[in-house]
């Protein structure tokens, strides 16, 4: 494996061109936006799927699919190979490269995609598992081949957001329309994951659509197909690493507890995902900004991560502490009866929302800077202690103690990486940049206990927001977000 400090081969050299003169995190800003016009509609379709199926499928189906998803997830690993992060760095710098690294992608996907759907298949029919439960669970083998064929990472590296936005979109509305079409009861489980490979494949088309001049333009890469490969697989491992760390509770959950209280948990994971969704959006833009001032620019990394934090820490610490307040009236409002268990784990989830968020800005600058190994690092030790954690509070505490032990390994992912990134570029801030959203939500939580005793619920959350956006204001935070919009 090549050093960190090493730079790629002559032919995919950095791009020496000097950063554009926009301010790098209006740039940043901008091409959220354009991904989160269409990510409002993916989520909105999303979030309506997810809460027609727990309604028709009850707790245990509901339980059922994301025990089968989850499993499957695991293997989509074997599929990725971590090929997209590798190319959402290296096409930013190299945006001629684009065509050879979509073919390589697919490739290589395609290869892996043959030996883990014979794998996956293998493992689903050795479950201990009813007839009709290991038949869902075997059909989310149909995933694989889907997801080889989308090349998402080229097309965030060449920073084509809207092309990624629709293809998205086209998938939920695909899922969705199915669902609702053939899925009434939770007998039909089954249906889920094939509706599922038929919308991935729509996402696919509409992916490989935007990239048809590149995919058909000749050249080659002039890359290993194998040096390919071990780039990309630390970016795998710790794919794989995050994974467990959010998924091995639904797994120890479904096995000791059962269908329904996996159903009432990943009914609380659902609605925490779904703004976790947009932070992960939010990174993708992030990744390509950052990889451009390795290495000429490490100098003015701290401010432009500041500016992110200041950002993100003033839209995720309200959606996180007044969330977890009004937890019990949002089960209720989106679930419905049956769902009560969801309550206490999403009260602790949702500060995970917060962790993950913030914590991405210095993971990924420590992939952006080529020090993938020490994400990698990282994040393996919070799996690890996830892992260890879970095996010993899940079974006593329950549904509760596993969002805790997932509470406590993104804490260690924040504070970790922000100490690698200081390690490596010097000072860099963490409470300063959040300090205004952090005293305003500290208000707002004040506000909105208190309000609660004697309006309704949503006139207590608006006017609490009211006094989080008078108090972040007078704190200087919309200045200080103002400024750095003009930065150059």
């Amino acid at each position: 494996m090549p050093s960190e400090r090493t730079v790629k081969p002559p032919h995919l050299a950095i791009d020496a061109r000097p950063l554009p003169r926009r301010s790098p995190f209006a740039r940043v800003l901008s091409g959220f936006a354009a991904l989160a016009a269409g990510e409002v509609v993916n989520k909105l379709i999303a979030a309506a799927v997810s809460i027609y199926l727990a309604r028709v499928l009850s707790a245990a189906g509901f339980g059922l699919v994301g025990y089968a998803t989850a499993l499957a997830t695991y293997f989509v690993l074997g599929v990725d190979l971590g090929l997209d992060f590798l190319a959402t760095r290296e096409v930013a710098r190299q945006p001629a490269a684009a065509g050879s690294y979509a073919r390589r992608l697919i490739a290589l996907r395609l290869a892996a995609a043959t030996v883990v759907t014979a794998c996956y298949l293998g493992v689903a029919l050795v479950l201990p598992l009813e007839p009709a439960a290991r038949v869902t669970v075997a059909l989310y083998g149909l995933l694989f081949f889907p997801y080889a064929l989308t090349p998402k990472g080229v097309l965030l590296g060449l920073e084509r957001r809207r092309p990624w936005a629709l293809a998205q979109v086209v998938g939920q509305l695909v899922f969705g329309a199915g669902c609702v079409a053939i899925v009434s009861s939770p007998a039909e489980s089954w249906r889920v994951p094939v509706v599922q490979a038929l919308a991935d494949t729509a996402q696919a088309a509409v992916a490989l659509l935007a990239l048809r001049s590149l995919l058909r333009a000749p050249g080659t890469l002039g890359w290993p197909l194998l040096a390919t490969l071990r780039q990309a697989l630390p970016f795998a491992w710790a794919q794989g690493m995050r994974l467990l760390n959010y998924n091995f509770d639904v797994l120890l959950i479904y096995s000791l507890f059962g269908d329904a209280a996996n159903g009432a948990y990943l009914a609380a994971y659902k609605i925490v995902l779904l703004f976790i969704g947009f932070g992960a959006l939010y990174g993708m833009t992030l990744l390509p900004a950052i990889a451009r001032y390795y290495p000429q620019e490490l100098s003015a990394l701290p401010r432009f991560v500041g500016s992110s934090l200041g950002l993100t820490g003033a839209v995720v610490l309200p959606i996180a502490v007044g969330g977890s307040i009004l937890a019990e009236q949002g089960v209720a409002l989106v679930y419905g009866p049956g769902y009560q268990a969801a309550v206490l784990p999403l009260r602790a989830l949702l500060l995970t929302v917060a962790l993950t968020v913030l914590g991405s800005a210095f993971r990924n600058v420590l992939i952006g800077c080529n020090r993938q190994r020490q994400d990698l690092a990282l994040v393996t030790a919070a799996a690890v202690l996830n892992v260890l954690l879970n095996l010993l509070i899940t079974p006593r505490f329950g549904l509760t103690g596993a969002a805790v032990v997932t509470v406590c390994s993104d804490t260690v992912v924040l504070l970790g990486g922000w100490l690698l990134a200081r390690r490596l570029l010097g000072p860099v801030p963490l409470v300063r940049p959040l300090a205004p959203a952090l005293v305003a939500t500290g208000v707002m939580a004040i506000l909105l206990l208190v309000l609660l005793a004697w309006l309704p619920w949503p006139g207590a959350a608006a006017l609490a927001g009211i006094g989080y956006g008078g108090v972040f204001a007078w704190l200087g935070g919309l200045g200080r977000l103002r400024e750095a919009l003009h930065a150059r």
